[in-house]
């Protein structure tokens, strides 16, 4: 028999090493992108970069649910900001920055919004 595991300290251990820590779960973004296939794609392409360029934690839903739906999701994992892409935004190369704590947002272009996490 052949197996393959992982332990549960070693995975801890590699994630304090990159940053991470247990007690830190809660995202800092939760990538929106509903409506167009445009729009999905940019959130998916702008979780991608934020994982690469940054060590902030970052989820995409790829259910294709509705706002609404994604937005109870990212309020359930406690995320700081939702970055939210529609078909307008997507078509604009733009993006809605909404803190999730305070209840304020802004819009902006992907790319101030990408320059601004580096």
């Amino acid at each position: 028999s052949i197996g393959f595991a992982f332990g549960i300290e070693r995975l801890i251990i590699a994630m304090n090493a990159h940053g991470f820590s247990p007690d830190r779960i809660n995202p800092d973004y939760y990538i929106i992108g509903f409506e167009s296939n445009d729009a999905k794609l940019k959130a998916i392409q702008t979780a991608h970069l934020i994982r690469n360029t940054t060590n902030n934690i970052v989820i995409t839903d790829v259910q294709n649910r509705s706002l609404k739906a994604q937005m109870k999701d990212a309020d359930k994992h406690n995320a700081q900001f939702a970055i939210i892409i529609g078909p307008e935004e997507a078509d604009k190369s733009e993006c809605i920055v909404k803190n999730l704590q305070e209840g304020t947002q802004q819009t902006m272009s992907l790319e101030a919004f990408l320059s601004s996490l580096r």
